[in-house]
């Protein structure tokens, strides 16, 4: 099971012994807890693993420590993740991932300018922290049970706008209506 907390002003005002007692303890009753070694909670980053393991001792629960993952040039991380990724380095990204990168979205309707000159785009907005470097990428696109092959360009208009960050998809060889 996972238990996914909304991370608000409340929660992040939470000194760490009060976050465990009322989410760890009182909350989810757990039993054991498994955390990175360098993971600090609590308003201000105010625990760390030494009194994390404090507290399990007086409330009656382990705490596993995770060693990273480490690869030929350091721990993997999701800041490499992201930092590869700005770069433009895809494969480096892919590669820290053990998966290609990818990302989900609703596919909203645009100005129609990409239809107007043969080449019909599936528009996606971004989620804050989806930022790659800006460029031209090849890309394969999940839609419905299909895998279809696609170029994408991520970046801002400046001819038309050069409003908000947009990823916009051309699909080879398709034609339905997907908005």
């Amino acid at each position: 099971a996972a238990v996914v907390l909304p991370f608000g002003a409340e929660l992040a005002a939470l000194p760490a012994e009060e976050f465990v007692e009322r989410v760890l303890v009182d909350g989810l009753g757990v039993a054991h807890v498994a955390v990175g070694e360098d993971f600090h909670f609590g308003r201000g980053r105010g625990g760390d693993v030494a009194l994390l393991q404090r507290l399990g001792e007086r409330h009656g629960f382990d705490v596993g420590i995770i060693r990273p993952a480490r690869d030929r040039t350091g721990t993997i991380s999701s800041s490499r993740v992201r930092a590869a990724l700005q770069a433009g380095d895809v494969r480096t990204a892919a590669a820290l991932l053990g998966r290609w990168w990818s990302v989900r979205g609703i596919v909203a309707g645009g100005a129609g300018r990409g239809t107007g000159l043969g080449f019909p785009t599936a528009n996606l907005t971004l989620l804050p922290g989806q930022d790659p470097k800006h460029g031209i990428y090849a890309a394969r696109v999940r839609c419905e049970a299909a895998l279809i092959e696609a170029v994408a360009y991520l970046g801002t208009r400046p001819t038309f706008d050069g409003g908000a960050t947009l990823l916009e998809v051309f699909l080879f060889d398709f034609n339905k209506k997907i908005y």
